[in-house]
This record gives C-alpha cells, structure tokens and sequence, in this order.
C-alpha cells in the first residue's frame, strides 16, 4: 500500500502523477551507462539538481542498484518518492518531484547502508489513520514529543480541533486551539490568491510579462511573465540572499533592494523552457501586488482576504496582532532568534521572504482561508479554478516549525490542518503526517 503525504500536492493533475511514475520506472531501469545517466540527468532533473557534481556519481550509484536488484518496494516520506531496490546492493532512493509542469526531479538522495527497509518513514507500508482512531493516536504522539495544533474536517464538517504539547516547556503553557505559529512558506498560498485576485479584477493578466511592470528589467528577464512566476517556469534563483545577510530570513532588506536583486541575478534557463522552485519568484510577486495594487503587501492580504474572512490571529513577522506573547507558540528548531523565540520578536518580514514565508497563522484561520478559496466567497470562475490546482501545501522552518495542509485538491470537503512547534524532522513526525494526509485522500491509497 503506498500513501502520499503531506507536501505532495494532493489535488496535482494527472500529467504529475504519470511523470512521478515515469521517473520511478526510469530509475528502476537506469544502467551503468554513461549516455544514459547524461540523458536522465538531462531529460528529468531540474537544472538546480543536474547540475550538480555528485550527480553522475550519485546516478551511477542508483543504476548499479537497479541493475541487480531482486525486489523493488515503492512508498512515500512527506513530499518524497522512496523507491527501494533490494539485491547485490541495496539502496534506498529519495526523490522529489516538482509540483508544477515539466514535473522535473528537485531533489535526489541515495541511502546505500541498508536503512529505511522496515516499516514507516522511508521504507515500507504505512497504513492510513483510522478517522476513529485520530484522537487517541495523537495523544500517543504527545509521548514521543508531538508540540503543535491538528484540525481535520470530514465531509465538511470540523470533527477534530486540539492543541498538543507545550507551546512553551519554560512556562509549561500548553498550546491550544488559538496558539498562533509560523507558517513556514504557507504565504506562497496568500501571494498566488492575490495575484489571482488582481486577474479576477482585470488589473493584470497572467500572460502579462514583468516588463509591464519593469520597465528596465534586464533583457534576459523582460520576457518572463506573471504565468511563469507563479508555476516555477521563469529561471529565477531559488532565493535572493547573499553572504553578508547574517540571517538569509530574517535580515532587514527592503522591496527596491530585494527587486535589484532578483531582477539583476543570473537566470537558471531561459523563461519558459525549465522548472525550477523559486521563492524569489514570489517575492517578485508580492512586490508586483505593491505596485498594480498601490498597497502594501500586507495590508491588501488583510484588506482582501483576513479580515473579510475573520483571520485575526494571522500577520506578519513583528507584528504581535494585539496578542500577548502567550498566545504565540516558542520554536524549538535548531536557530533561537528572539528570547523567548516567538516570531514578534524576530523584526519585521524581510523582503528575503516576503511573499513566500515571514507570516504567523493558527490551523483554524488557515482552514477558514482555503474553505473561502474552495467556496468561491472572494475568487470566482477562472481565478478560482486557478487557484486550486494547487492541492496541498507545506511550510517549514529551521526554528521549529511546521505546517501542513493535506488535501485531496478540488472541490473536496475533508482535510487535516497540522502544525507543530517542535521535532517536525522526528521519524515518528513524518509518519503521522502521512497517515494523516492518507485519511483525508484514500482515493489516492493503492
């Protein structure tokens, strides 16, 4: 039985899902020749990964597996693939693969010490959570160190909404229904409604080029357009920071350096001829929403979609909402920024991420802003059909935090809402997800 997780976009088209297959059967089938990893590398990687020295190695790795393996088991680890070839050398495949069209690989790692063949993350079945057995099997996660909220709605309606753990061990305060969390990169869901609703407004269009928008936009970059951006198409860099940033989230850049820097950085590939995840690309967007809109980021989200929708408890980095600090939920990742290390305390959103990251939720906002996006309340026709090809969505960061929207995509009405202060990386954190995401979508159980 294989389950697809959290991060995998759920409600992806059928064009995604062959491609998934298709790389899985060309891994299956790669041998030690040297054309043949070229062609793989050069057909089915994305160019951030191809390009990579390991690559030929790690390949060659990958076919002399599959040359001689006797079994081959298939099964998924959050937003990965996990193929694993058993026989004269056993390797555990993890790849990941681009949520957009040409569905290019992003990410390709090879375990060859024999791990991740039992069951759960990274090797063998997992079984879907039971829908009667979720409030006893997360009360059982609190015992391995689960800190965070769950919300899940079936058929409609909300059947579960709780807080586990400690959303500050120092002051022994429980998180709860109302504890408010970072978001990791969720706000790319808020800049791509934005965007839809500024087409839904004819104030832009999504074969509109930047040049409209840049007059000055660098040749290699004029061509690029609103389409581009949104779907991981415009050769944009994955991110915009540079060495002398001392945190690439957090330092203080403003929109006019953030542009000068994406707009004036080398391409990946030419627009429209690759795929390749870009947060810059976003930010390109958020700042696009700035200039057609005349507002600030922030408050067209809030004008447009928070407070029509009730969100009060979601904003920026800095902003503490007319919230006490107790209403925030500490990270417990690997980098502290603040005592306590609530994000308030971490300055305003830099334009490093704005657009893609820098903002704070609760499970139930979230779940009030993807059922108004699903209900046609704000984004109707075209715009919302638009907006829901993307499915499912996940955002971490390095400070602790977690969050994941599993969800079969669509007009379908049952979904979990996860977020966690702590241990997002823990084995026992990534099974749950999947046996969360394989409750709310057992359509896509085989």
């Amino acid at each position: 039985m294989r389950a697809v997780a959290p991060g995998a976009v759920l409600g992806a088209p059928e064009g995604r899902a062959e491609a998934v297959e298709d790389h899985r059967r060309a891994l299956e089938l790669l041998t030690p020749d040297d054309a043949q990893i070229r062609d793989f590398r050069r057909r089915r990687m994305a160019p951030t990964l191809r390009s990579r020295p390991e690559i030929p190695d790690l390949l060659g790795t990958v076919a002399r597996a599959a040359s001689s393996a006797g079994a081959v088991g298939i099964d998924g680890d959050g937003p990965y693939e996990v193929l694993s070839l058993r026989g004269g050398l056993t390797a555990t495949v993890r790849m990941r693969v681009s949520d957009e069209p040409p569905f290019l690989i992003e990410e390709l790692t090879v375990d060859t010490t024999g791990a991740g063949q039992g069951e759960g993350p990274g090797g063998g079945p997992v079984e879907p959570l039971a829908w009667a057995d979720l409030e006893p099997t997360l009360a059982e996660a609190v015992e391995w160190g689960f800190s965070g909220t769950v919300l899940a709605v079936r058929d409609g309606e909300i059947v579960h909404h709780q807080g586990y753990g400690m959303a500050d061990r120092e002051a022994e305060r429980p998180n709860d229904v109302a504890t408010v969390y970072d978001v990791g990169s969720q706000p790319i869901d808020f800049t791509r409604a934005a965007i839809w609703l500024l087409v839904q407004r004819d104030a832009l269009s999504m074969d509109d080029p930047i040049a409209r928008f840049y007059p000055d936009a660098p040749a290699d970059k004029r061509a690029i357009t609103i389409r581009h951006l949104m779907e991981g198409s415009s050769g944009l860099p994955n991110f915009h920071h540079r060495s002398s940033d001392d945190d690439w989230d957090l330092s203080w850049i403003d929109r006019g350096i953030a542009e000068q820097r994406i707009l004036n950085g080398p391409l990946l590939f030419e627009p429209g001829t690759g795929s390749a995840p870009s947060h810059s690309a976003f930010g390109l967007l958020a700042a696009i929403v700035e200039r057609v809109s005349g507002q600030t980021y922030e408050d067209f989200l809030a004008a447009n979609f928070f407070e029509p929708i009730g969100m009060e408890r979601t904003g920026p980095y800095g902003d503490d909402l007319g919230l006490p600090e107790s209403a925030f939920a500490v990270g417990y990742g690997d980098y502290a920024a603040a005592d306590p290390n609530i994000p308030p305390r971490w300055g305003p959103t830099s334009w490093l991420i704005k657009g893609s990251g820098g903002m704070v939720s609760t499970p139930h906002d979230l779940y009030r802003f993807f059922d108004a996006m699903r209900s046609g309340e704000i984004l109707q026709g075209a715009a919302r059909e638009g907006y829901l090809d993307r499915g499912s969505s996940s955002g971490a960061t390095d400070r602790g935090f977690l969050f994941i929207h599993a969800w079969p995509g669509g007009d379908a009405d049952s979904m979990v809402l996860f977020t966690q202060n702590a241990l997002p990386d823990h084995p026992e954190s990534r099974r749950l997800r999947r046996r969360l995401a394989a409750m709310v979508s057992a359509r896509l159980i085989s």
